[in-house]
């Protein structure tokens, strides 16, 4: 089952055969998460058709933030994903909670290939980050997934500091970090 939870109301709607499909479906989401990550409303267009299941609009509220998103899935394995984050705070991250950070941030994620072999882009860029509410300035990061290896470059404090890292994703894991600290 997909890590769902939440409720739903809306219109769905099917038409033709068996063989020979289509359906659409306007859905109103309340309050729930998604894959661990609450949210408190939102709503969701679905298409359907012998080839794919799409989403052409996935909106979002978190916070005094919102998440956007399209995509599709297809019946093959392959799919391709946009998403986008705008003026959600660290500190209501639920992913997060445990780690004292906030601040606003701005997160594009670009998906695509197979399940088995995915790859992604993503720029995430931070405004005022607060560590235990100290103030560490702006920041901006990306993350890559090419081939099996994820790539993460990262530069915090206003640009004093720089990490960089690589791991692959297929046994044994290898994996190269390092950090830079200017003054």
């Amino acid at each position: 089952p997909l890590p769902l939870q939440l409720s739903v109301s809306g219109e769905i709607t099917f038409t033709g055969s068996s063989k020979d499909f289509a359906g659409s479906a306007a859905l109103t989401l309340g309050p729930g998460s998604a894959y661990g990550e609450s949210f408190s409303k939102g709503s969701l267009a679905i298409t359907l058709s012998p080839e794919r299941v799409s989403f052409p609009q996935l909106v979002l509220q978190k916070g005094a933030g919102v998440v956007k998103g399209n995509g599709w899935i297809d019946f093959k394995g392959a799919y391709a994903a946009l998403l986008t984050s705008r003026g959600v705070d660290l500190s209501e991250v639920d992913h997060l909670s445990g780690i004292a950070l906030s601040g606003i941030f701005d997160l594009d994620i670009d998906s695509s290939g197979s399940f088995s072999a995915p790859q992604a882009k993503s720029t995430l860029a931070l405004d005022d980050l607060k560590y235990r509410q100290v103030g560490m300035g702006n920041g901006k990061a990306t993350l890559a997934i090419v081939a099996g290896k994820l790539t993460v470059d990262a530069d915090l404090i206003n640009g004093k500091a720089r990490l960089a890292g690589s791991m692959d994703l297929h046994a044994p894991y290898a994996w190269s970090a390092g950090a830079d600290v200017r003054s």
